[in-house]
């Protein structure tokens, strides 16, 4: 393809002489291109501008461009006629049609097309690759045996204009891909054949080698020469036919296979003509889908296809087209075909409505099939979960995935003998609405990562674990713009020019810098949040960590748009956040640790509040309940200014599920004190001595296992045996005098 990169450059407007169309480069930053040869795109306008830039134009006089707001603004200063104005094509990227108008009579006189193309060179290529690949695992997801594709599997033409451009998009980016024109060439080259019987005439004095069928038609068959006497077989007949009628062997390559192929061909060029009549001439899409036709019919034109007869079945249980390479790839295609027929995508329309060529867009729903096909395998989502994609909408199938619209799917992980629960989402609102401390949501704007991975212990639904402290969101943004991790921060650089070069690059449309300020925005203002993160087409990965651990945290991660996209490094990355949470020693568990006791023992200013500390529950006998030992008056202050509990770390402690998996801390000292305390459902904390002194512990000697404490609800409170020698008598014999023990409920609670 052969560019050049200008500052300013004169369009001419067709079928009006010696009119035309000055554009002129805004900014330094602002480039104009004119395609000489655009092998990239055939159907593109030679005369492209980039995304994101600034120009002013000027039209001869006479004549004015029709206002398009957001596109177009007529000048407002020197010249209110139209005739000069500002382009601004934003992050609009395909051909825009700019109508000029004739001054004197307000009449449309002509058009020019003009190409917006991304500031990626490779943008168009990307753009097939990732649309290929997204149709792929749409018709991956509706061949699944469970899948209700049977009773739509056939091909409508009858669908409205939007569909039909939609579902050419699909297919387009197939049939204008270089492995489909390979897999024809392939065809074209090794073609399969098959050998038929053929019957020909054969006179009776060049006669081969005679079957059976050959001696009866001597004996029976009509037409017949009389035999001289003097011929040898004269004694025997006295006559032999003229001619016989002998089969043949032939090999032919009028196939089922070849049919199939070329029946396909010529659907496909159907199609396209379908598109293009239904489309207004000079837009891209009728350009593309003329283009597109007059390609299959050349590919037609060869003589395999020529002598192919028309097809009676077609033979989808044939080892030809399942497994030879070039017919099977006609196969899928043609199935991607059908099956796109009875497909809808509402979110496509964000992405190739009529001219539009929104790459980025796409970009983000190409990394969801990524990550969904990631995600999948490693926490196990069930079958439900692939069946959420795809659903029946009315007598169609649609892909149930749209920009701002929430997707997620739930799965487990189970990671150093813990179980995770993990839940996917696409587009989750993070609301500020109703959302005050401590249930989920943002506490500032609303907030809508691209894609958010939650993390929570096994057994607790997702808002049970929000309000207690024990869910961690890690969110995720496609940056298809984004080249480097050097474009979103520059570490190294001069601090007062970046932050100057950041408001420049903002004013005209431009985020880099404030790309990473979004990830922060994330991780401050959505509740619960340890980490938001980049992804984007590049080659280098940064972790920044915000402590000494890995959450919280930023950073980028490259994930570029090839067939095997190497997502090494950030499956890893998702590896050792689950093995960082699954910790029980981790800084980040001891702050959400803290951060739940501090506000569950914090005074009450809302009744609307009440049932966040003083929660009731049924009295189940089968709790467990840990029966503690509180040596003074100063451990007792300790207990009940801090809301915490706490046992030795030492070789003594035997982690068990009913130790520390109890639901309830009785509490008693050598006075005959007895109180009961509601145990959060978080697990316990190690806290080291240091940390036990910080915390105004009285002469600590230990690491210590940290129960956090909420007052038992009264239902419990007032139900509790004070009288201890009972329930000490159910201390465990191998447990000695002041060491902490486990029992259930019921053997606590006074007799009914």
């Amino acid at each position: 393809m052969s560019q050049s990169a200008l500052n300013e450059l004169t369009i001419p407007i067709p079928f009006l002489d010696g009119v035309g169309l000055h554009i002129l480069s805004a900014t330094e930053k602002s480039c104009l291109w004119i395609n000489t040869d655009s092998d990239e795109d055939s159907v593109a306008s030679p005369y492209q501008l980039e995304e994101g830039s600034t120009y002013e134009y000027e039209l001869t006089k006479g004549y004015y461009l029709q206002a398009d707001p957001g596109f177009i603004a007529h000048s407002r200063t020197h010249d209110r006629d139209g005739s000069t104005g500002r382009i601004t094509p934003g992050f609009f990227t395909g051909t825009k049609l700019l109508k000029v108008v004739s001054k004197a009579d307000d009449q449309l006189f002509g058009q020019v097309a003009l190409e917006i193309r991304s500031t990626k060179l490779n943008y168009l290529s990307e753009y097939r690759f990732m649309l290929e690949q997204i149709t792929e695992k749409c018709v991956d997801l509706l061949l699944m045996m469970n899948a209700p594709t049977q009773h739509y599997f056939r091909t409508d033409y009858g669908i409205d204009s939007l569909t039909a451009y939609q579902k050419f998009a699909f297919i387009s980016s197939l049939m204008g891909s270089s492995g489909f024109k390979e897999a024809v060439h392939r065809i074209t080259k090794m073609p399969v054949s098959r050998w038929v019987s053929e019957e020909s005439s054969v006179s009776i004095r060049r006669l081969p080698r005679l079957s059976r069928t050959g001696l009866r038609q001597i004996v029976s068959a009509g037409n017949r020469i009389r035999l001289p006497e003097s011929h040898p077989l004269s004694a025997k007949l006295s006559s032999v036919p003229a001619n016989l009628a002998l089969a043949k062997k032939a090999e032919t390559l009028d196939t089922p296979e070849n049919q199939f192929v070329k029946f396909v061909l010529e659907s496909f060029a159907g199609f396209c003509t379908l598109v293009a009549e239904n489309s207004k001439s000079g837009t891209r899409s009728h350009s593309e889908a003329s283009g597109l036709e007059s390609e299959l019919r050349l590919m037609l034109e060869h003589s395999l296809f020529r002598e192919q007869s028309n097809p009676s079945l077609i033979p989808l249980n044939s080892p030809v087209l399942q497994r030879k390479a070039g017919y099977r790839e006609v196969l899928r295609a043609w199935l991607q075909f059908q099956l796109s027929a009875v497909l809808t995508w509402e979110g496509g329309d964000d992405v190739y409505a009529a001219d539009k060529r929104d790459v980025a867009t796409l970009y983000e729903y190409w990394l969801f099939f990524k990550l969904f096909g990631l995600f999948s395998s490693k926490f196990n989502f069930d079958d439900k979960a692939l069946g959420e994609l795809i659903k029946e909408t009315g007598d169609k199938l649609g892909v149930q995935l749209k920009a701002g619209k929430e997707s997620s799917f739930t799965g487990v992980y189970e990671v150093g003998g813990v179980s995770l629960q993990v839940k996917f989402s696409f587009n989750r609102t993070f609301s500020n609405k109703g959302s005050s401390y401590p249930k989920p949501g943002s506490w500032t704007l609303n907030m809508r990562p691209d894609y958010t991975l939650s993390f929570w212990p096994s057994g607790l639904s997702d808002n049970e674990a929000e309000i207690q402290e024990l869910i961690t969101h890690v969110h995720f943004d496609a940056k298809y713009k984004l080249d480097s991790f050097k474009d979103l921060v520059d570490i190294q650089g001069d601090i007062d020019q970046n932050l100057d070069e950041e408001k420049e690059d903002a004013r005209s449309g431009k985020y880099k810098r404030a790309d990473l300020l979004k990830m922060h925005a994330y991780k401050d203002a959505i509740r619960r949040t340890a980490g938001a993160y980049v992804l984007y087409p590049g080659t280098e990965s940064q972790e920044m960590i915000g402590f000494h651990e890995l959450l919280p945290g930023l950073g980028a991660f490259p994930v570029r748009p090839e067939r095997d996209a190497d997502m090494t490094e950030l499956e890893h990355f998702i590896d050792r956040i689950a093995a960082h949470l699954a910790s029980k020693v981790s800084q980040s568990k001891k702050s959400a640790f803290y951060t739940y006791a501090t506000h569950a023992s914090s005074p009450l200013k809302d009744a609307g509040d009440a049932g966040y500390a003083q929660k009731t529950a049924p009295l189940d006998p089968d709790h467990n309940v840990l029966v503690g030992y509180v040596k003074n008056a100063a451990h007792w202050k300790w207990i009940n200014g801090r809301r915490m509990y706490n046992i030795r770390a030492n070789a003594d402690t035997v982690p068990t599920s009913t130790l520390f998996n109890a639901k309830y801390i009785l509490l008693w000292d050598s006075s005959g004190t007895v109180e009961v305390f509601e145990v959060s459902p978080q697990h316990p904390v190690i806290l080291t001595k240091n940390d036990m002194s910080q915390s105004g512990y009285p002469s600590p000697s230990h690491d210590y296992f940290v129960f956090s404490l909420v007052p038992a609800p009264s239902s419990v409170s007032s139900r509790i045996n004070q009288d201890f020698s009972l329930i000490n008598a159910l201390k465990p014999a191998s447990y000695t005098e002041f060491m902490p023990y486990p029992t259930k409920l019921g053997n606590v609670l006074k007799p009914d």
